[in-house]
């Protein structure tokens, strides 16, 4: 690049707080068309990304001729040194070296791989949730971080063959913020109350109707017939499930010592028909009211500056209680205008559950080598269970062991295990192998019949077994199950190893930190601002036995390097590329640490409860409002990536 452009691009990265070059290969690269299946919200795909070695040749300086493939690729591996070799192995950077190539005929030469994230369904939604933290959820996503292209790992992978990670997350927000009687009004006058500036007086809240009935002025004054009249067309409505079209609404003078004075209402008939016709679950139940704020004592106060002290309408000290129209009752205010809700912006936020990579997890230089490693482990296991065998028939059993051994072996090893391991036999031919197999050793008619995909080796085992002994013989049971579990383990490892070589990303931060863009897409489109990772010990408790936990995340293993170590260093990546973009902090996180208890039932039978007890702990936080991104039209960028330099002149 120029001198000129190099000091513009210097000067915007210290503006912005970026020590990395944000204009080649940057981390979100806006694109000239709309993604239409990441704008379409029925389609499963969050983002796409983009590939930094098509960006390096895209930058390359290649004539309108071409350029030898020998300096095209020096440029690539030298001048852009953040571009991955992990992905230039994988897709296979070898040009010619005295052919000429241009940047398309060049990006013609490697292996395609296009990698999409994806939404995939709720099938794990049970497992390993954070389900005791207080704040309540609003959605569950399961994202997977996969190619287009069949990458042929192996199909016990989660979500598939061509998943190189996949993340699970849910969007929370806090239990104040539960809305409640929606249904009774329509979606068009709830949108609109919701679509408020943060300039705005006016919050929408969700308060119990009986609080917001000692709120508003009674209408034991007013003219009777007029307000039956009212009453009974209202209930009318309700009887015909006609959803009102506008919502209640109280307006109070803001007094400035910690109080509100209603000074105006609509919506009482409504309200009292709900509780009449018994729609609101004896008075307890909430309705949406809009709460409108005046300049009393103290300065009206516009909801949506009051989290920024240096706000021009920052108001010092809010209302925690509203006096009614009245002057005779005093109610708390409603939950969403409680200062400690306006104040900490206590908004919808990601939290984060899951960072998984089966492909990183189960990698191998040579797998192979890998292969033939456990291959010997498992033949050291089945001895051990070979020579029990034959030492329990020789002590109890018919004293000649030699056959039965040999019909195992041979049935496990020779048959099951190759077959299962040969991906290009169908189910059905698998089992005519099992069948023809447990002919030759003389099965039972039962197994040969009823022999599955997986071989059935404990049943056929243990029914070999049991015919060297008069009586059924648990211990022999027990062998076959032992067998049986060896075989399965061994298989599912086997299955699992992938090469190094065939990996286009080769680090857990990689995966990492895809997983992490992805969620900043997703977060985007969602006008959500925070994504929070919890503690690692919360993510541990629920994945491991109390007594497991202190080993599992102490510092040097898999799960701590995973959700801290490798986590921790994505979040300085991101920062170091975005700069002021995003901030890194703490976010409280409230912890279920004991259930609630009945304690007592009064006379009219009432029931008291011991609340649940709470603890409350540091997540960590990844705060992007700053960060202004289109998902609609905008790339990730798949893997490391990161500054092209263009000569000087």
């Amino acid at each position: 690049m120029s001198g000129i452009t190099r000091l513009l691009a210097k000067e915007l990265s210290s503006a912005l707080g970026i020590t990395d070059n944000p204009k080649f290969n940057p981390m979100f690269k806006q694109t000239d068309e709309v993604l239409t299946d990441v704008a379409d919200p029925s389609d499963p795909t969050v983002a796409r990304f983009y590939s930094p070695l098509e960006s390096a040749l895209d930058e390359a300086p290649i004539g309108k001729e071409g350029t030898r493939g020998e300096n095209v690729e020096a440029f690539v591996r030298k001048r852009a040194p953040k571009v991955s070799k992990a992905e230039m192995e994988f897709r296979g950077l070898g040009l010619e070296p005295g052919e000429l190539y241009t940047a398309e005929s060049a990006k013609e030469s490697l292996k395609g791989l296009n990698i999409k994230a994806v939404k995939r369904g709720r099938e794990y939604r049970l497992e390993q949730r954070q389900s005791n933290l207080k704040d309540r959820q609003l959605d569950y996503v399961e994202l997977s971080i996969e190619a287009e292209e069949n990458l042929n790992y192996p199909p016990n992978y989660h979500y598939g063959s061509s998943n190189l990670a996949h993340t699970r997350y849910s969007v929370r927000e806090p239990k104040e913020l539960k809305e409640s009687g929606n249904s009774l009004f329509s979606s068009d006058a709830i949108d609109t109350a919701k679509k408020q500036n943060d300039k705005s007086r006016e919050i929408l809240v969700y308060m119990p109707i009986n609080d917001f009935l000692k709120a508003a002025k009674s209408i034991a004054g007013e003219p009777l017939e007029a307000s039956q009249s009212k009453l009974k067309n209202t209930m009318g409505l309700l009887e015909s499930n006609t959803p009102f079209s506008s919502i209640p609404s109280l307006t109070f003078k803001n007094n400035g010592d910690g109080t509100g004075k209603v000074v105006g209402h609509e919506g009482r008939h409504r309200a009292m028909a709900i509780n009449a016709l018994g729609l609101n679950e004896r008075g307890t139940s909430q309705i949406p009211v809009i709460l409108r704020s005046e300049a009393g004592a103290g300065p009206s106060i516009r909801w949506g500056q009051q989290s920024n002290p240096d706000s021009f309408d920052y108001v010092d000290k809010l209302p925690t209680k509203l006096i009614s129209e009245e002057g005779k009752d005093t109610i708390s205010i409603p939950a969403r205008a409680r200062p400690e809700i306006v104040r900490s912006e206590n908004k919808p936020y990601i939290l984060i559950e899951e960072l998984q990579s089966d492909v990183i997890q189960n990698t191998a230089e040579n797998a192979q080598e890998a292969a033939a490693r456990h291959s010997q482990v498992l033949k050291e296991d089945l001895n051990m269970e070979y020579n029990a065998i034959r030492f329990q028939i020789n002590d109890k059993g018919s004293g000649f062991p030699d056959k039965v051994v040999d019909d195992i072996k041979y049935y496990i090893e020779d048959v099951v295990i190759p077959t299962i391991l040969n991906t290009k036999l169908s189910d059905s031919d698998k089992i005519k192998v099992y069948k023809e197999a447990l002919k030759r050793i003389d099965a039972d008619q039962d197994i040969i019949e009823g022999v599955g995909k997986a071989g059935d080796v404990f049943p056929t085992v243990n029914s070999i077994l049991q015919r060297e002994f008069d009586e059924f013989d648990d211990l022999m049971e027990e062998i076959a199950d032992d067998i049986n579990d060896t075989v399965s383990i061994y298989v599912q490892t086997v299955m699992s190893v992938v090469s190094k070589k065939d990996l286009p990303v080769q680090r857990i931060t990689d995966t990492i930190r895809m997983s992490l863009q992805a969620i900043i897409s997703d977060a985007k489109a969602r006008g959500i601002d925070e994504i929070v990772l919890p503690p690692v010990d919360k993510l541990a408790y629920q994945r491991f036995r109390l007594d497991e936990i202190p080993s599992k995340i102490a510092k040097g293993s898999a799960f701590y390097n995973t959700y801290v170590a490798s986590y921790n260093k994505v979040l300085k990546q991101l920062k170091s590329e975005l700069g002021n973009q995003i901030k890194i902090g703490k976010k409280p996180l409230k912890y279920r640490t004991g259930a609630g208890k009945i304690s007592a039932r009064t006379a009219k039978g009432k029931v008291l409860k011991k609340p649940p007890k709470y603890e409350t702990v540091q997540g960590t936080l990844l705060d992007i409002s700053n960060l202004t991104i289109d998902p609609k039209n905008t790339k990730l960028r798949f893997n490391e990536g990161g500054l092209v330099q263009r000569r000087t002149k």
